[in-house]
């Protein structure tokens, strides 16, 4: 997870609820507490996309892995050895 683009996404997700909580008319307590929970939502949802994405890029690694070319095993035969 790069902290920059999560910092930024905390802030972002802190502005944008204090405003939509302001503009519903909350008071202070009420703002307070709907600022922390839809940071906290959002906080959680973009953890489990970036873990989701993670996944996907492992078991895409481990499918091109499992398709790599194998060498044919170089058997002798017994009329070929000198």
């Amino acid at each position: 997870m790069q902290l920059p683009i999560f910092v930024a996404g905390l802030f972002l997700s802190v502005l944008v609820s204090a405003v939509i909580g302001y503009a519903a008319g909350f008071s202070s307590a009420q703002l307070v507490l709907f600022v922390i929970a839809v940071t906290v939502l959002l906080q959680l949802v973009y953890v489990l996309v970036v873990a989701l994405l993670a996944v996907d890029r492992k078991r895409k690694t481990q499918a091109a892995d499992d398709r790599a070319p194998t060498v044919p095993s170089a058997q002798v035969s017994p009329k070929s050895d000198a």
